[in-house]
């Protein structure tokens, strides 16, 4: 009988498969984190920790707050050695973000960025 590190350890497991079809992992496991919190009271040496898709989630995210970042710098960048200035790369990177912002549906409001590309336009920096 083989005994494996945790069970030499003194401590016991036992997992709880949850097959999700209708919600998001991430907002099923933060309400499920709230309810347990408010209806269960763990004794002493007990845990309750969060595995599979729901913790590659939060690795994938913990990646993505250093590459997006890095990469935008990256490409401000490459755009200030190109045009020269900073006031052109500023334009170009707000036109790209607030495009961006819009059509992601993060911003309800009804907003037109064409004048702003029409200016960038007349400055040369993009096209129509």
């Amino acid at each position: 009988m083989s005994n494996t590190g945790s069970e030499l350890l003194g401590q016991q497991h036992a997992w709880v498969y949850v097959d999700l079809k209708t919600t998001v992992v991430g907002g099923f496991v933060a309400n499920a984190k709230q309810l347990l919190s408010e209806q269960l009271d763990l004794p002493a040496g007990y845990a309750i920790v969060w595995s599979g898709q729901f913790e590659y989630m939060e690795r994938a995210a913990a990646r993505l707050r250093i590459v997006i970042p890095m990469t935008l710098f990256m490409i401000f960048l490459l755009l200030y050695l190109n045009f020269g200035n900073m006031s052109a790369p500023a334009m170009v990177m707000f036109l790209s973000l607030s495009h961006w912002w819009v059509d992601s549906g993060l911003c309800t409001d009804t907003v037109s960025i064409f004048p702003l590309r029409w200016r960038l336009a007349s400055l040369r920096l993009v096209s129509l």
